[in-house]
């Protein structure tokens, strides 16, 4: 990952970490096939969960991988 995209991704999920939200946070990545949106995906879960947020990831493009598991 280049260094500029983990900066973005560390700035991202600061914002997401402190904003004062009175609900559970639902965060959508969309975007045509192959663009990357699984990969980000699971590179902004991982910095998300680097803040202390509880991070839960649902991928409906792949339904059967929950909190970017694979059965």
């Amino acid at each position: 990952m280049s260094g500029a995209r983990a900066s973005v991704l560390r700035r991202l999920a600061a914002h997401l970490r402190t904003a004062d939200f009175r609900h559970p946070l639902r965060v959508g990545i969309d975007g045509i096939c192959g663009s990357g949106k699984i990969t980000f995906c699971s590179e902004l879960v991982e910095a998300v969960g680097a803040t202390g947020r509880s991070v839960v990831h649902l991928d409906l493009e792949r339904p059967r991988i929950v909190r970017g598991v694979e059965p």
